[in-house]
């Protein structure tokens, strides 16, 4: 299987009314198969040899799974089935009812379970768009295939065009283990965190316009990456990451919501793009902020999340931008 050089935004579609969907990376079959000229939404599932032979029911119960743990999955990817065995051809039938929805094809190597487009003779994940109804992010990032650790802004709205929308991958592509303990984790970053190919604005027009696009990511994010997590996207915070008092306090960009209570009341600060985030969408697992004095904390406290503060030289600062320089 090779994959591209990096992804793209082939079309943002709605599924049903469910779910927007974004096209990320590809991987390219090698066998000749059906050449699909439009994207077409499909699901890839494994069967073992100890599963077979191949059933009505035994597809079904694999799609009942989905839905309980994925909210990227839902009824309009079923049209086209990808199986993936470990099976001899010869012990592999597949019922004559289903065939036709079936596309037989060879791989280098085991891609995960769950939704898809295909194009032509590629396939690439399926990622859902949700709305920053919040506006909790400073931008959305997607992660750049053709440099490691470098990123992009996605640019894309959300289904009523009133926000920006926020990418996130399938669950069901999440496979933990050792090596990867985030695997598939959806994680936020404080916008005084550097990613290569983003522009850092500590909550500042000028600081944004000044020093523009880093080109570095920061040596913790680095760390988070190659275990697994996925960064989607940089959330806002107060100025320089000091004492303003959301929402009053900022002034070049809006303060984000607090999604408690009545949805008015303050975020609070610095992290207060992080504690909204993370508080107001089941959507998000965790956000990577800083805190010298609260600034973690505090907005955890308001929103209705869990903080921590690490101690201190217990992780690398490199690629943070420091309160005070």
């Amino acid at each position: 299987m090779e994959a591209s050089s990096r992804g793209f935004i082939d079309s943002v579609v709605t599924l049903n009314n469910i779910a927007s969907i974004f096209a990320g990376g590809s991987r390219t079959a090698h066998t000749e198969w059906r050449a699909f000229q439009r994207m077409v939404a499909g699901n890839v599932i494994d069967f073992s040899e100890e599963e077979l032979p191949l059933t009505f029911s035994s597809v079904e119960d694999k799609f009942k799974k989905f839905p309980a743990s994925d909210d990227v999955f839902n009824p309009n990817f079923s049209g086209l089935l990808i199986i993936q065995t470990n099976a001899k051809a010869e012990k592999f039938s597949v019922p004559v009812g289903i065939k036709a929805h079936i596309q037989e094809t060879i791989w280098d190597d085991r891609i995960p379970e769950g939704p898809y487009f295909v194009k032509g003779s590629s396939v690439h994940q399926a990622w859902r768009l949700y709305p920053d109804q919040l506006n909790s992010f400073m931008a959305a990032t997607v992660l750049d295939d053709a440099v490691p650790y470098k990123f992009r802004t996605l640019p894309a709205a959300g289904y009523d065009g009133l926000y920006q929308a926020v990418a996130v991958p399938s669950r069901l592509y999440s496979n933990q283990s050792e090596q990867k303990l985030l695997d598939g984790m959806r994680i936020t970053v404080k916008d005084n965190i550097h990613l290569d190919g983003m522009v850092t604005t500590l909550g500042c027009r000028a600081f944004a316009q000044y020093y523009g696009v880093q080109n570095a990511t920061s040596d913790y994010l680095k760390g988070l990456i190659d275990l697994g997590a996925v960064i989607v996207g940089k959330t806002k915070l107060s100025s320089f990451a000091g004492t303003e008092a959301p929402p009053k306090g900022p002034v070049d960009y809006f303060a984000p919501f607090n999604a408690r209570g009545d949805g008015y009341q303050g975020p609070q600060g610095s992290s207060s793009g992080a504690g909204s985030a993370t508080g107001g969408y089941d959507w998000i697992d965790a956000s990577i902020c800083t805190d010298t004095s609260g600034s973690c904390r505090g907005p955890a406290q308001i929103n209705g999340v869990w903080a921590l503060r690490t101690t201190w030289g217990s992780a690398s600062l490199n690629g943070v931008v420091p309160s005070a320089q």
